[in-house]
């Protein structure tokens, strides 16, 4: 289903991981999965949704500010996992 976000422009985020454990007991579960994370104080986020988790895949919304240049990068660590980080400009 469509997701409503906040902002003037939208990126869909898919990482190859599923939320959930190899007992499918949640690994990420935001209380409110419409606002996952707390963007208050953020220049160009809006809001981050939690879409949900489908064939080892998890999906979540990221409402910015506007059509921004953006990049997409993953950073080791800590311990033998990994981080996935989206660098968005504040301005053109």
């Amino acid at each position: 289903q469509p997701q409503s976000l906040a902002g003037g422009a939208f990126l869909s985020i898919v990482v190859h991981a599923p939320a959930h454990d190899g007992h499918y007991n949640p690994t990420y579960a935001p209380a409110d999965p419409a606002h996952a994370l707390d963007v208050a104080g953020y220049r160009t986020f809006r809001q981050v949704a939690f879409l949900g988790t489908f064939e080892g895949q998890t999906t979540l919304g990221l409402g910015v500010r506007a059509r921004l240049p953006f990049r997409v990068f993953v950073l080791s660590g800590p311990g033998h996992g990994s981080r996935v980080v989206i660098d968005v400009a504040h301005r053109w």
